[in-house]
């Protein structure tokens, strides 16, 4: 998802991130479990939407060539 805001002088990109197989020891089942790295896990199944990176850059400072 692309987005303009602040006016249209910054464009916001938003990756959505989903459970991949590996992702799982940390962050799938049983829910609350204790995961490898120590903290408790979502019970996320592969698939499922985990999380989001969400990037804002601004436009107004970019060079036009």
């Amino acid at each position: 998802m692309i987005s303009k805001v602040d006016g249209g002088n910054s464009v916001r990109v938003l990756l959505p991130l989903f459970y991949e197989r590996n992702c799982l020891s940390c962050h799938g089942e049983p829910k609350g479990e204790r995961g490898i790295s120590g903290y408790s896990k979502e019970g996320g199944r592969e698939g499922e939407l985990g999380g989001a990176i969400s990037v804002k850059i601004d436009m107004s400072q970019l060079a036009v060539r």
